[in-house]
């Protein structure tokens, strides 16, 4: 993978989020009402893998279930959690929470901050399988924000990966086709 590449990227999508704050300008934060809150039970942290496991289910089952509030809840759950067992977290585990931050940003219309969780993910693990969906996330979050040729080019890295799980593989694939036509068709 091209060092000079991902700096760019990551450069690009700092600049990116710095003009959409900017933009925007300040946001109060919202506080969700107290039934959407994650509840005492979804805070507490895990003290192995099987809870982990089971925090990015219920993380799933959030975003599934359009919950972006209880999917927040939860992956500041995990946050937590691996704060705490900083020693006993290995890199995949904050990896994979990286990507969740990623999909949930671009969820909540926040395509800047969740290009740069993805790029974090490509930056840091970077001979991973977790690198290759994190160019995918990148690549969304490019398009999210109109900028087709740079979403396109990620969209190829992602594809180029030899560690790709093939689920991200198919939607890579079909997400470039899509947007291939897009421009086509201009």
């Amino acid at each position: 993978m091209n060092n000079r590449f991902l700096w760019m990227g990551i450069a690009t999508l700092v600049m990116a989020a710095t003009t959409f704050a900017h933009a925007a300008g300040p946001t109060p934060a919202k506080r969700p009402p107290a039934s959407k809150r994650p509840t005492k039970t979804a805070t507490s942290a895990p003290t192995a893998a099987k809870g982990t496991a089971a925090l990015l289910k219920k993380f799933r089952a959030a975003m599934t279930d359009g919950d972006l509030a209880k999917a927040a809840g939860v992956l500041s759950a995990a946050r937590t959690s691996l704060a705490e067992t900083r020693a006993k977290a290995s890199d995949e585990e904050a990896g994979r929470w990286n990507l969740c931050e990623a999909e949930l940003e671009l969820a909540r219309g926040r395509s800047a901050k969740a290009g740069l969780a993805a790029m974090r993910v490509v930056v840091q693990r970077p001979r991973t399988e977790q690198a290759g969906e994190g160019l995918y996330w990148a690549a969304r979050a490019y398009e999210k924000l109109q900028r087709s040729p740079k979403a396109a080019e990620l969209y190829r890295e992602c594809l180029e990966q030899k560690r790709l799980a093939a689920s991200v593989r198919k939607r890579a694939q079909a997400s470039l086709a899509a947007l291939e036509k897009k421009v086509d068709s201009r």
